[in-house]
């Protein structure tokens, strides 16, 4: 740990989340700038509104495990009322990242299509149709300004599945080195 104090102030910290992942941060002031966040799992941030999520605890995404994720069931969600969860974000972060698809274990051997959104306050961010067979893709969505992170889901045809986020993290100065690869989300 160390700390400079000059015309800027840096500081340097190091620790570990409760989950066991190590933590570096660097928060620079001075010119102006707003501190920069440590990146972080979303089950770590404060929950503000959960409707139908599971949070923490991992993701299945197409049959691959996750330690850190989220699932949303999109059972009796709609454009207008989607099922979801809310965080309050404790700082400025660039970005919102995650690997994004169906949860094989909703509704075995049923197809189904739902949305998945990324929005933030009255701003929708993302959106992209997931539905059973298609491979899982990247999210990689800015949060410049946000205070708020929302991840929403609702049915749109065949039989309402759950949608799995995977590694689903909030981007400080610098990502978690383990992001999945895949191709990005449409």
């Amino acid at each position: 740990m160390a700390a400079v104090i000059g015309i800027g102030l840096t500081l340097y910290f190091s620790g570990v989340f409760s989950d066991g992942h190590p933590v570096k941060t660097k928060e620079g002031r001075g010119g102006g700038g707003e501190p920069r966040a440590t990146t972080r799992y979303v089950e770590s941030l404060q929950t503000t509104i959960n409707n139908r999520a599971n949070v923490g605890g991992g993701a299945n995404v197409d049959g691959h495990n996750y330690p850190h994720g989220i699932t949303i069931d999109s059972l009796a969600g709609t454009e207008e009322n989607p099922n979801g969860v809310a965080f309050a974000l404790p700082g400025q972060f660039s970005a919102f990242r995650a690997v994004v698809g169906v949860d094989p274990n909703s509704a075995p051997g049923f197809s189904g299509s739902m949305e998945f959104k990324v929005a933030t306050g009255e701003r929708d961010l993302f959106k992209t149709t997931i539905s059973r067979g298609s491979p899982p893709c990247i999210v990689n969505v800015s949060l410049q300004g946000a205070s708020n992170l929302e991840l929403q889901a609702y049915f749109v045809s065949g039989e309402p599945l759950k949608v799995a986020v995977g590694e689903a993290r909030v981007v400080g100065d610098k990502d978690f080195a383990n992001m999945p690869s895949g191709q990005p989300c449409s």
